[in-house]
Protein backbone atom coordinates (compact mmCIF):
# COMPACT_ATOMS: atom_id res chain seq x y z
CA UNK A 1 0.00 0.00 0.00
CA UNK A 2 3.00 2.55 1.07
CA UNK A 3 4.38 2.05 -2.84
CA UNK A 4 0.92 2.69 -4.50
CA UNK A 5 -0.02 5.71 -2.75
CA UNK A 6 3.43 6.98 -4.50
CA UNK A 7 2.18 6.19 -7.94
CA UNK A 8 -0.78 8.58 -9.10
CA UNK A 9 -3.32 7.45 -6.98
CA UNK A 10 -2.18 9.49 -4.24
CA UNK A 11 -1.52 9.69 -0.67
CA UNK A 12 -5.00 9.01 0.54
CA UNK A 13 -5.09 5.72 -1.38
CA UNK A 14 -6.53 2.73 0.72
CA UNK A 15 -5.65 -0.78 -0.48
CA UNK A 16 -8.62 -3.27 0.36
CA UNK A 17 -7.25 -6.47 2.47
CA UNK A 18 -8.89 -8.49 0.05
CA UNK A 19 -6.06 -7.52 -2.47
CA UNK A 20 -2.79 -8.86 -2.65
CA UNK A 21 0.18 -6.47 -4.71
CA UNK A 22 2.64 -8.22 -6.58
CA UNK A 23 4.98 -8.11 -9.76
CA UNK A 24 6.27 -10.28 -12.27
CA UNK A 25 9.95 -11.48 -12.37
CA UNK A 26 10.67 -8.72 -14.85
CA UNK A 27 9.75 -6.15 -12.20
CA UNK A 28 6.70 -5.05 -14.09
CA UNK A 29 3.06 -4.26 -14.01
CA UNK A 30 -0.37 -5.57 -15.57
CA UNK A 31 -1.35 -3.84 -18.55
CA UNK A 32 -4.56 -3.87 -20.77
CA UNK A 33 -6.29 -6.53 -21.25
CA UNK A 34 -4.40 -8.62 -18.04
CA UNK A 35 -7.84 -8.26 -15.73
CA UNK A 36 -9.50 -11.76 -15.02
CA UNK A 37 -5.88 -13.50 -15.86
CA UNK A 38 -4.48 -15.85 -13.11
CA UNK A 39 -1.32 -15.14 -10.85
CA UNK A 40 0.45 -18.51 -11.12
CA UNK A 41 3.32 -20.25 -9.33
CA UNK A 42 5.57 -22.78 -9.70
CA UNK A 43 5.98 -25.79 -7.66
CA UNK A 44 9.38 -26.23 -6.44
CA UNK A 45 10.57 -29.72 -7.27
CA UNK A 46 8.09 -30.49 -9.88
CA UNK A 47 9.18 -28.85 -13.37
CA UNK A 48 6.54 -27.92 -15.55
CA UNK A 49 3.69 -27.57 -12.59
CA UNK A 50 2.30 -24.52 -11.33
CA UNK A 51 -0.71 -23.67 -9.18
CA UNK A 52 -2.84 -21.09 -9.31
CA UNK A 53 -2.92 -18.30 -6.51
CA UNK A 54 -5.14 -15.27 -7.45
CA UNK A 55 -6.39 -13.34 -10.33
CA UNK A 56 -5.58 -10.22 -11.88
CA UNK A 57 -7.98 -6.95 -10.83
CA UNK A 58 -6.11 -3.90 -12.15
CA UNK A 59 -2.89 -1.86 -12.10
CA UNK A 60 -1.28 1.03 -12.43
CA UNK A 61 -0.05 2.31 -15.63
CA UNK A 62 1.00 -0.87 -18.64
CA UNK A 63 4.04 -2.79 -17.98
CA UNK A 64 5.51 -0.24 -15.69
CA UNK A 65 8.70 -1.19 -14.60
CA UNK A 66 8.85 -1.62 -10.69
CA UNK A 67 4.72 -0.40 -10.48
CA UNK A 68 2.96 -3.40 -8.75
CA UNK A 69 -0.38 -5.12 -10.18
CA UNK A 70 -2.91 -5.79 -7.17
CA UNK A 71 -4.72 -9.29 -7.08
Amino acid sequence: EKDLKKTRLGKYFKLLQSFVCTEAEDRTDTCTGDGGSPLICSIQGHENRYFQTGIVAWGVGCSELRQLGTL
